[in-house]
């Protein structure tokens, strides 16, 4: 019989188990798993929860303020920028933190969009023998 018939040995080194019955990418993972430092080694300082706030907070105030820059100043009730800016006003108002979520989704959204519409030609760029 070979060592790959025999169970592991209690004590015995993963990683020797890892080499033996797998390809290079799992003996690279596991050489990543065994360099890489424990978050218990940084712990996190408590003043950064501030901060996040903070930082979450004026993001959140920027974009109200850019959403209202984009709304024409005769829009009528149904015009989409205002109703835009009305509900994320309305949505500040009655729950700041789900607003902050909210807005989160759509910027992960919008870097979405722009790597994936990232390689396409511009607008009016033209493939040539078309």
């Amino acid at each position: 019989m070979s060592d790959r018939d025999h169970p592991e040995t209690p004590g015995a080194d993963p990683a020797d188990s890892v080499r033996r019955h797998s390809g290079p990418l799992e003996e690279l993972l596991a050489h990543i798993a065994a360099q890489t430092v424990s978050r218990d080694a940084y712990p996190e300082l408590p003043e950064m929860e501030y901060f996040r706030r903070a930082w979450a907070k004026s993001g959140t105030t920027r974009l109200l303020r850019h959403s209202q820059k984009q709304v024409p100043e005769n829009a009528g009730p149904l015009n989409s920028s205002n109703l835009v800016h009305r509900s994320l006003s309305l949505m500040r108002e009655q729950s700041p933190a789900y607003l902050q979520h909210f807005l989160a989704y759509l910027d992960a959204l919008s870097w979405m969009e722009q790597l994936n519409w990232g390689g396409a030609p511009r607008k009016g760029g033209r493939i040539k023998g078309r």
